[in-house]
């Protein structure tokens, strides 16, 4: 009998550790955030969106970590926190959404180091990307690569592909098949060389689910614009669309906002909710793998991007405060060649 009691209390220990071996845990305190719930972006194993929960600035969450995933931590100014789920870790931070420092275990006090390191060369305006090649170099089986690619270089403003191409190709197996870099890379290659001066393929869904097809805007200037309801700097963007669409009303323009948000509820409610009943609005659902950002290599948000009446691109990344003189100059040459013949 005591032998049977020995072995059910060493079979409880067994479990409790194994539970704990294949835990992680989030915590930390964040200061002068103007909400008490965050969103949490998964890009490894899926993209995903899922919510944090704050009280005063201050959280807890225990995640299964059966397997490695990516994630970040969106704070209300948009800076994303990087986390590294894996099995047994434990991960701290601490600041606010201008500065914050991460404190943990493997991958993530990796992370954690490295970040600080290159936030103190930013404050001293030295480069960084040297820094952060030179950490992929050196420890290519790091998760930690695929947000510094990500950050660093596919939202670059003008991203160097050739050189996106050579950094995941250097990296350790089970770190370039993360979902993410699968894509980017992917994307890299078709992106190397090609200038993306025509838009393809155009057919994304409107909220009743209607397909919108650049066949049936002929003859218009169309402002592409792309956003996200977990962006707020580029739902701002929206409200300035706003403005250009009333004035452009009687001229042949038209503007086209592609949400890349993965819920329909979400994206719905706000787009009933804002002043966007003017112009089409469309969502795939698909997030940065939607069919129209992956044709033009869309790497940050927001993107305006301005495309002519023949489907060529004038402008990859038109600022809202220049689309209306740039918009009404076209017009102007238009009308002036029309006469002219």
């Amino acid at each position: 009998m005591k032998n049977i009691s020995f072995l059910f209390i060493s079979f409880l220990i067994l479990l409790s550790s194994c539970g704990k071996k294949n835990t992680f845990i989030l915590e930390g305190k964040l200061d002068d955030l103007t909400s008490d719930s965050l969103v949490l972006y998964y890009i490894e194993p899926v993209y995903k969106l899922d919510t944090l929960i704050l009280k005063k600035g201050v959280f807890k969450q225990k995640f299964n970590a059966d397997s490695i995933s990516l994630f970040y931590i969106i704070l209300d100014n948009q800076e994303k926190i990087p986390v590294i789920v894996e099995s047994g870790g434990k991960i701290q931070i601490k600041g606010n959404n201008r500065l914050y420092v991460i404190k943990g275990k493997g991958e993530n006090k990796l992370m954690g180091e490295t970040l600080l390191t290159l936030k103190k060369r930013e404050v001293m305006n030295l480069p960084m990307k040297a820094q952060v090649d030179t950490f992929i170099k050196n420890n290519p089986r790091s998760y930690a690569n695929v947000f510094l690619i990500d950050r660093f270089y596919a939202h670059d403003s003008t991203p160097d592909y050739k050189h996106i191409i050579e950094l995941i190709q250097s990296l350790n197996g089970n770190v370039q098949d993360t979902r993410y870099l699968t894509d980017l890379l992917a994307k890299a290659k078709e992106q190397k060389g090609d200038e993306n001066k025509y838009i393809n393929l155009f057919n994304e869904p409107d909220k009743d689910g209607k397909t919108i097809d650049f066949r049936d805007l002929k003859n218009k200037y169309v402002l592409v614009s792309f956003w996200a309801s977990w962006d707020a700097k580029s739902m701002e963007e929206q409200d300035s669309i706003a403005t250009i669409v009333k004035q452009m009303k009687k001229e042949p323009f038209t503007a086209i906002s592609v949400s890349l948000d993965m819920d329909k509820d979400a994206w719905t409610e706000i787009i009933s909710k804002r002043d966007t009943t003017q112009w089409k609005q469309v969502c795939g659902f698909k997030g940065w793998k939607g069919n129209i950002a992956r044709q033009i290599g869309l790497n940050k948000l927001p993107t305006n991007i301005l495309v002519a009446k023949d489907k060529s691109i004038i402008d990859n990344d038109i600022s809202s405060q220049t689309i209306l003189n740039r918009i009404r100059n076209l017009i102007k040459q238009d009308k002036e060649k029309e006469k002219s013949k």
